[in-house]
């Protein structure tokens, strides 16, 4: 099933992008790994391969792609309980 991408623009606005970017499209295999990231950005390329039909380098190559052009990014967000304790490494 294709991860539909939709982005919501004000009245009369156009979309700009950054100077040096261009308009990307997401290909049906690209859109079926992104949606599986973005439901659990910790599952494997092992996994999204099986899913998807793929080979698992096929699967890194285009993760890799993606992030390269600034398509997908992974954030780490931490606890805001955990930040007053002292970390010892």
């Amino acid at each position: 099933m294709p991860f539909p991408i939709q982005v919501a623009l004000p009245a009369g606005s156009a979309l700009r992008y950054p100077e040096g970017m261009t308009q990307h499209k997401l290909d049906p295999i690209d859109q079926e790994i992104v949606q599986r990231l973005s439901h659990d950005a910790r599952i494997s390329n092992r996994s999204i391969a099986k899913e998807v039909g793929i080979t698992e380098g096929t699967v890194r190559q285009r993760i890799k792609r993606l992030q390269k052009d600034g398509l997908i990014q992974f954030t780490v967000v931490t606890d805001s309980a955990w930040q007053a304790l002292p970390i010892f490494a």
